[in-house]
């Protein structure tokens, strides 16, 4: 008996530590491609931002853009020169 508590209280930590790192946010409506080259700011479009991107400028002087919304998804674009998402 106490050996089957024990399956279920790890079964059910497991299973919850699972889902619980699923991200479930969507993806913004103005946002163009999710990864690869930033889009440029004048095309009024937003590359999507996940939580472990890093932004890589691909030329000297490169000024980009992030923005953060209130629901924590983030985006960018790039202002001058190029940039690439990793």
């Amino acid at each position: 008996m106490k050996n089957t508590n024990m399956k279920t209280i790890l079964i059910a930590t497991s299973t919850a530590l699972l889902l619980g790192a699923c991200g479930g946010g969507g993806t913004p409506k103005t946002t163009a491609e999710p990864t690869g080259k930033i889009v440029k700011c004048d095309t009024n479009k937003y590359s999507a931002l996940n939580k472990n991107d890093k932004i890589t400028a691909l030329q000297d002087a490169t000024e980009v853009t992030v923005r953060h919304s209130e629901d924590g998804t983030r985006e960018a674009c790039v202002k001058t020169g190029d940039a690439k998402i990793n």
